[in-house]
């Protein structure tokens, strides 16, 4: 079993991951890293301005934030039944794989991590952490070669764990998004072995009425690249038959449910693991 522990300003986002595997999914033609790249290459698209590309916003992230978080209570519920089971099927042998990191790695949103004199800051990073969330996935779509940097400069123990564009999340709400997945998982795929868990993050107001979105996509998802899925409305979780058919199907696509502890959103806590 492998754990994620990826800090944002606020969040902390813990996922139950599953071992990595090779690239496979016949439909969609993906080959296996290990032998080649010799994929069916796509166009990579950035939303520009008179031939610019479009800035993500920098605004420090609120989700979950309050003012006086010494108020809170942050005891955790009780495990769900079903976490036993999954533990049971795990198995104790071994250590689990632990990966602890930030949402991101430039100087200006951790300040005062860096010693004066850091040259490449990616570089320093991966000796302090051993994952990064990546949250630049979200906003770009980046090419092989800038994968292929990033890749280069951190130790072979290192995961890179993408966050799913915002196009295909917040803008499509997972609809019609087939040829812009194509074109992320054609840009993730250059990470190779330190290639961790991609995870889709929903909007606050994508509700259960649109769990055949969900469906679809992690149906569509290629097989042998970790997934994981955070839902921010507390109806997944509030009503046990929807919790319950949610489960199913993310057990069913080997997809992992993110588990968001975070100040304000206390009602989307929950404790429930997934066999992976």
């Amino acid at each position: 079993m492998t754990l994620s522990c990826l800090s944002t300003l606020y969040p902390i986002h813990l996922s139950t991951l599953g071992g990595y595997g090779a690239f496979r999914k016949a439909k969609n033609g993906w080959d296996n890293w290990e032998y080649t790249f010799e994929h069916s290459r796509r166009t990579v698209m950035f939303r520009t301005v008179k031939g610019k590309t479009l800035e993500p916003n920098r605004s420090t992230m609120k989700f979950g934030s309050v003012d006086n978080p010494e108020q809170i209570n942050f005891s955790l519920p009780d495990d769900h039944p079903d976490t036993k089971t999954v533990l049971a099927r795990t198995g104790t042998s071994g250590k689990p794989d632990l990966y602890v990191g930030c949402a991101k790695w430039n100087r200006q949103d951790l300040k005062n991590f860096y010693p004066k004199g850091t040259g490449d800051e990616l570089t320093y990073y991966g000796t302090q952490f051993n994952a990064v969330e990546l949250n630049a996935t979200f906003y770009n779509i980046f090419d092989a070669d800038q994968i292929s940097q990033w890749h280069d400069k951190v130790p072979a123990n290192f995961k890179f764990f993408p966050k799913v564009n915002r196009y295909i999340s917040h803008l499509k709400w997972l609809n019609d998004i087939e040829e812009r997945t194509d074109d992320f998982i054609d840009s993730i795929v250059h990470f190779k072995g330190k290639l961790g868990t991609t995870f889709l993050q929903l909007r606050g107001k994508f509700r259960p009425k649109f769990f055949n979105r969900v469906q679809s996509f992690v149906e569509y998802w290629p097989e042998g690249i970790p997934l994981a899925v955070e839902f921010r409305h507390p109806d997944w979780f509030d009503d046990d038959i929807v919790a319950d058919e949610l489960y199913q199907l993310l057990e069913e696509n080997d997809v992992a449910n993110v588990l968001v502890d975070t100040a304000g959103r206390r009602d989307l806590l929950h404790m429930r693991l997934h066999q992976q």
